[in-house]
């Protein structure tokens, strides 16, 4: 689980594992910061997150963390919005910006 703010990760994440017998790895910081981590190189087979994609501009520096974290054959499963009003993020605009990113076609 990652949150940028620390003070989630300790007070309210971890006590959720706590409480219900979970374990799993507790990150906190920015994307850029995760993606600069050389001991998350490529260590996780699965990413799944929520509730990230609400600003485009955001978008970049999400996924070279993804890239950079995600194990060769790995996976992302992503939960968004269709679109996240007055923000301009959601399903539509992360669509564009995979198919930008990774075949160079709009």
């Amino acid at each position: 689980m990652q949150d940028f703010n620390a003070e989630v990760i300790s007070k309210c994440t971890d006590r959720v594992f706590q409480l219900n017998g979970t374990t799993g790895t507790l990150l906190y910081g920015s994307w850029d910061e995760l993606k600069r981590n050389d001991s998350l190189r490529s260590c996780f087979d699965v990413i799944i997150m929520s509730e990230t994609l609400y600003n485009v501009q955001y978008y970049e520096s999400l996924f070279e963390m993804i890239e950079h974290c995600l194990a060769p054959g790995g996976i992302v499963i992503v939960g968004t919005k269709t679109f996240y009003y007055g923000l301009g993020g959601g399903l539509f605009e992360l669509d564009r910006f995979l198919k930008d990113r990774y075949t160079g076609k709009p």
